[in-house]
């Protein structure tokens, strides 16, 4: 049975994360892989607009994952009507992070992509 949706945002403080998993993008074709939270970083020196199919790997049904960029170089995701299989279901043709933004994912088993709930942009 799937877990509830966003149960594990109804009590924070008695909620156990996970480790962060940081990952470090240095091409294009690189592929993110999920966990509750991935920091990214950029080993290339530039910004990347990911062309991997898939950009995002799989998850369970109803896993969130929050992508947060703390490079000081911008991410760019692309939705899976612009670029097929990218496994990313978006409110727009692409989304770029730049520093210290973010980008919210639920995974979906029935769509069968990631889907985006959310993006914070920080001045």
């Amino acid at each position: 049975m799937p877990r509830p949706l966003f149960s594990h945002l109804m009590n924070l403080r008695e909620t156990a994360h996970p480790p962060v998993a940081r990952q470090t993008i240095g091409a294009v074709t690189d592929t993110v892989f999920p966990s509750n939270t991935v920091w990214l970083t950029n080993g290339t020196g530039g910004g990347i607009t990911f062309s991997s199919t898939p950009t995002v790997r799989d998850g369970q049904d109803t896993d969130v994952c929050l992508i947060l960029n703390i490079s000081a170089q911008p991410f760019t995701f692309t939705d899976q009507g612009t670029l097929a299989n990218s496994n990313l279901r978006l409110s727009a043709p692409t989304i770029t992070l730049g520093t210290r933004d973010s980008l919210w994912l639920i995974f979906s088993a029935d769509i069968g992509d990631w889907v985006q709930i959310g993006t914070t942009n920080v001045i």
